[in-house]
């Protein structure tokens, strides 16, 4: 089968799709996500959107433990993707955060400070156009995207904006191998995509994130899969409390962290972010 029989395939599967909801492709979109690379499993809204597209890493993507020089090449990685997106005609932006407030990437929960919080409203400060926030969603995936869910949504919610969360992937009962790959706990509405594209691109994400290969190597063939023949999924409203996830968290299983401990941190962002000084907080923004 030649390649363009191969995409025309696809391109008709799509029009098999149940007509969904669709996020609105005409207002900015600002992603604020744990590290890089984390977009690739957003590749379907980014690729969707007709306005301007602003990302906000939280951290860096490299744990305390990590080789030294890992943080300039995971920094090479994103310039190199985005770059790749830049030239396909996708407007993107990357706002970075100072090396001085960003966390490592295995305790956003632990070292959110106040100091992190009024960098970020600097940031969304210097969008001029309404926006909408793109998020992970909180599942009890990884203690990082859970972290970046919270703080997200506090966002929102002060800069009185739409905001909008997506699955990453989620162990499988209590698997720490087996998972859910983008498959919300409770997904509210889907999105239909040009799956041949997000196909071209997340398989040039997985080869330009070569330092995160060991974690592409389990989950590339599912994203491809994914962007060939499932939905993609996102939901409106997330319920923050721990027990709204039925199993044990992935990164208890992998002793990561402890369910009580981690859920700790996170509350402790919500708690920071309510009792910060009111002039720190949104305007009409994103009205």
């Amino acid at each position: 089968m030649s390649w363009p029989t191969f995409s025309l395939l696809f391109t008709k599967f799509r029009l098999f799709c149940h007509d969904c909801a669709v996020i609105s492709s005409e207002i900015d979109n600002l992603f604020i996500l744990a590290h890089p690379d984390d977009e690739l499993m957003a590749l379907p809204i980014l690729l969707e959107s007709k306005a301007k597209n602003y990302f906000i890493f939280l951290t860096s993507g490299v744990s305390e433990n990590c080789k030294p020089d890992l943080r300039s090449v995971r920094r090479h990685e994103v310039t190199v993707f985005f770059n790749y997106l830049s030239q396909a005609g996708v407007n993107v932006e990357l706002l970075e955060l100072p090396d001085a407030v960003i966390a490592n990437d295995s305790k956003l929960g632990v070292e959110f400070s106040e100091p992190m919080w009024n960098e970020l409203v600097i940031l969304l400060k210097r969008i001029q156009n309404p926006f909408q926030i793109i998020s992970t969603a909180f599942e009890g995936a990884h203690q990082d995207h859970d972290a970046a869910a919270v703080i997200s949504n506090q966002l929102a919610t002060n800069f009185r904006c739409s905001i909008y969360f997506y699955s990453t992937y989620r162990h499988l009962r209590r698997s720490k191998h087996l998972f859910h790959l983008m498959n919300p706990t409770d997904p509210s509405t889907c999105l239909n995509f040009r799956r041949m594209r997000a196909l071209k691109f997340g398989i040039k994400g997985v080869f330009v994130y070569k330092s995160q290969c060991k974690t592409w190597i389990g989950l590339g063939p599912l994203l491809i899969l994914k962007f060939i023949f499932a939905k993609w999924r996102y939901q409106e409203k997330m319920n923050f409390d721990s027990r709204s996830i039925p199993d044990a968290t992935f990164y208890e299983l992998r002793k990561r962290s402890t369910v009580r401990h981690e859920y700790g941190y996170l509350q402790r962002i919500l708690l920071l972010t309510n009792n910060f000084p009111q002039e720190l907080q949104g305007g009409d923004l994103c009205d």
